[in-house]
């Protein structure tokens, strides 16, 4: 799944209410991930950290699941502010805090999931 061919587990998100949800309430996403799939592709597929506790990174990738846009460490007293993508994205992928880095997300790799 990743550029540097690790593979890791990924919940997928597609309802509005699993959406809003998201990781919420949960102590940890250890090594997993959490893969987001919107209904449109858009700069308005936005993440909170409403209720979390914990850091995580975001990332958002286009419809060719190319990355478009990483906030690493994100954390849960950010809330209620919103992060959305640079350009429209149709997936969003929420990992712990520092994985992107560790599994070689940035800007420009594509992911296959």
């Amino acid at each position: 799944m990743t550029p540097n061919k690790t593979v890791i587990t990924i919940e997928n998100v597609q309802s509005d209410e699993d959406r809003a949800l998201g990781l919420s309430g949960r102590e940890s996403i250890g090594d997993d991930g959490m893969l987001f799939e919107f209904d449109t592709i858009s700069t308005e597929n936005c993440f909170w950290m409403k209720d979390m506790q914990f850091a995580i990174d975001m990332i958002w990738l286009d419809e060719q699941k190319q990355v478009i846009t990483v906030k690493e460490n994100v954390a849960p007293d950010t809330y209620p502010e919103s992060f959305c993508p640079e350009d429209a994205a149709l997936y969003g992928l929420e990992v712990g805090a520092g994985r992107a880095t560790e599994l070689g997300i940035v800007t420009g790799e594509t992911l296959k999931f």
